[in-house]
């Protein structure tokens, strides 16, 4: 487990309301602490698309909506002291932001409690959940 003052705090982030709620809670204790943040996106599509002749229309959207969570990043951030990366990635959401965890050694991994895709989340579980259960980082879900 990693020691909350040394590595940064990745953030996961999907463009949801509390993917907001986490990236303000987080930029707090980024500036309290002095730690960079890690703000991870994952671009993610269900497999039916990825085998569907909309595979180019949606991934022209996921551009775009990348371009604009980065967008928004910098104006919430902007007014904060705090040091932050954005990175796009690609697949699971949860094992990605993970990942990115792992790779970085992470303090703290903070993600919202509910995400975009609330429908799916029924049948796959939530982001959030998979993290508290399987991430190796301490977790906090905001609301």
């Amino acid at each position: 487990m990693s020691d909350f003052t040394t590595g940064p705090i990745v953030v996961g982030v999907d463009g949801s309301a509390g993917s907001s709620s986490a990236v303000e809670l987080a930029a707090t204790l980024a500036a309290s602490t002095r730690q960079p943040l890690l703000i991870v996106w994952v671009r993610h599509l269900p497999a039916f698309i990825e085998a569907s002749s909309a595979l180019g229309e949606a991934n022209a959207a996921l551009d775009d909506l990348g371009h604009h969570l980065e967008a928004e990043l910098k104006e919430t951030l902007s007014s904060r002291d705090v040091a932050w990366t954005f990175e796009a990635r690609r697949g699971d959401p949860a094992g990605q932001i993970m990942e990115a965890a792992d790779e970085r050694d992470a303090a703290l991994v903070v993600v919202g409690h509910r995400g975009q895709n609330q429908a799916v989340s029924l049948f796959l579980g939530s982001v959030a959940t998979r993290l508290v259960h399987h991430a190796t980082q301490p977790v906090l879900v905001a609301r």
